[in-house]
Formats: structure tokens, sequence, C-alpha cells
């Protein structure tokens, strides 16, 4: 019965030999995670203050974290940053409203997003959360 507690199911070399592999996962993911942000900032540029959308239809988008990423039908692509309105019950912010075929307006050196949604217009503030009866 001794002999059986003192049997190894690996020993210092194989455990080794599993970090090593471990370590090399986490730095390929880690590295992963960076190119694949990268490239997202590229293509998605970042919708700021002086960017002007006139009447810009949504082809398709996604959302993270409260930001969007944004095809329009021109072919431009950004990503807009989070915006909340507490006026609206159903779309409080930017990614609740959202939808293909939805335009957007925005004016140069402003940072107020107008999205026509259902026939109805919906604003938002860049960044910036409008509270009720603001």
């Amino acid at each position: 019965m001794h002999g059986l507690m003192d049997e190894r199911i690996y020993d210092e070399t194989t455990l080794f030999t599993l970090l090593k592999i471990m370590g090399v996962g986490f730095i390929v993911i880690i590295g992963y995670i960076n190119l694949d942000s990268y490239f997202t900032d590229k293509e998605y540029p970042m919708l700021t203050t002086s960017d002007s959308l006139d009447d810009e239809q949504i082809r398709s988008f996604k959302t993270n974290r409260g930001i969007a990423f944004v095809e329009f039908n021109s072919g431009r692509k950004h990503k807009v940053n989070w915006g909340q309105n507490l006026n609206y019950i159903d779309y409080s912010s930017i990614t609740a409203i959202l939808s293909i075929g939805d335009k957007v307006t925005k004016k140069p050196n402003s940072d107020t997003l107008t999205i026509r949604h259902s026939d109805k217009y919906y604003y938002y503030v860049l960044g910036h959360m409008i509270k009720k009866n603001e």
C-alpha cells in the first residue's frame, strides 16, 4: 500500500514542459487580442467631434461594452463612443437603438448624434449621459 502513495502521475520535467506550453499559449492569446484591437482601430476610426455624418444609413454594426462599430451604406466605418439619453425609456443608449437601416446625422464640430429610427429622431451626446428632462 505504501508503494502506491509514492507513485506520481507526473515528474518535474513534465510539469515544467506543461508550464512552458501554458506560458507560450498565454503570450499568443495576449498578442492576438492586441493585434485584433489594433486592426479594429484602423478599420473603424473613432467618430470625433470634427467628423460629420449627413443622413448616413447603417449597413451593419456590432457593439462591445457600450461602443458601436458601425458600417454605413456609403462604405464609411466608424467606432462610435457611448452615449446615453435617459429621456428615452426604450432606447436609453446609442447601442440600444442602433438598427440596420437607421439614418445617422452629426454636424462637424459637434458632439451630438441624431439617429432617425422608425421615423422618429433620437438625440445623444457622444461620451455623455443626458439625464431625464435635461
